[in-house]
């Protein structure tokens, strides 16, 4: 199939083959089969893709979008803003105490 596709030019066998090994590898097939080969030669015919599988690309990409969209939106006031102080109010030294100068002793 791929030896037809490519028409005996060697480039074109080589590009395909290697295609075509590499699509096994990532379907973790042992020998390539008439399916992956056709896949790589539509593939590399420009075919169009499946609707289904586009739908579902078009989606991811939907999505993926949106999450970094409200991300950024979630993160955007906080990312980089200085980190402020909040004043204290000042403590008052021995509170409750009773104060000897105004006669506030306890007897």
């Amino acid at each position: 199939m791929i030896i037809a596709e490519s028409r005996g030019v060697p480039r074109l066998m080589n590009v395909l083959c290697d295609n075509a090994l590499i699509t096994g590898f990532g379907y973790q097939k042992k020998s390539i089969t008439p399916e992956i080969a056709r896949e790589v030669i539509n593939d590399f015919k420009g075919k169009k893709i499946p609707a289904s599988e586009l739908g579902l690309m078009i989606a991811t990409a939907v999505l993926t979008l949106v999450t970094i969209a409200f991300l950024v939106f979630l993160f955007r006031n906080h990312a980089f803003s200085p980190v402020t102080a909040v004043p204290q109010p000042a403590l008052q030294e021995n509170v409750g105490a009773p104060d000897a100068e105004k006669g506030d002793v306890l007897r």
